[in-house]
């Protein structure tokens, strides 16, 4: 018994209808949650997530109030894990001299994450600091997680202090007067046993970095 090609074009709409309801329905599910506030120490808005963080990085509130951070604002899609990379912000300290970076990044949070260590860490092996002519100093790095992250809406949020092993107050003049970006050389997510290797990641800084005053005192 033949079906009349109308009732078969009835059926396949029908069918694919359901189709869109249920996955519809299935990205709502695995979206649409609630983050424990607690667990992963929720923050309402941005400017509470850097108050947070300045109390691990010392004058980072001031800096960011005075729009010495550089906003980076670069997503990095990692398919295999169905989440984004995002590095939000830098921000080369005072302590340019041994040519410490402060560096925010999150990645979207999942269902099933249950606590902060179910969320990829970001990190990398060496760092390029390159002036504008193109000069080059190249080091190995020390990277330190200053807070244990932070949460807003459904992101994860955490930031890196980085180290480099190989700089030194000899090169504070080249700091100061040439820097222009950095590099991050071998950059990986580490997510439990997998491990997932990016390209490198050059970010523009803010030029008047070296020119920061974060606080005036009235001289007597």
């Amino acid at each position: 018994m033949s079906i009349h090609p109308t009732i078969k074009k009835i059926l396949a709409v029908t069918a694919a209808l359901i189709l869109f309801i249920g996955v519809t329905r299935t990205i709502k599910w695995y979206s649409h949650f609630e983050v424990d506030p607690q667990t992963f120490n929720k923050v309402p808005d941005i400017d509470a997530l850097m108050a947070e963080e300045s109390l691990h990085v010392p004058q980072l509130k001031l800096a960011y109030q005075n729009g010495l951070t550089t906003f980076i604002d670069r997503t990095y899609p990692l398919q295999d894990l169905n989440r984004t990379l995002t590095i939000d912000r830098v921000w080369v300290t005072p302590n340019y001299a041994n040519g410490n970076v402060y560096l925010q990044y999150h990645l979207d949070m999942h269902r099933s994450d249950e606590k902060p260590s179910d969320i990829p860490v970001f990190t990398f092996s060496k760092i390029v600091f390159t002036a504008p002519k193109g000069g080059k100093l190249k080091s190995k790095v020390h990277l330190s997680h200053k807070s244990q992250g932070h949460a807003y809406n459904r992101d994860f949020y955490r930031s890196i202090v980085i180290d480099p092993e190989e700089i030194n107050a000899f090169h504070n003049t080249w700091f100061t007067r040439k820097l222009h970006s950095i590099t991050l050389v071998d950059p990986q997510i580490i997510s439990g046993t997998r491990t997932i290797k990016l390209e490198d990641i050059s970010l523009e800084i803010n030029h008047n970095f070296y020119n920061q005053t974060l606080v005036k005192l009235p001289m007597n």
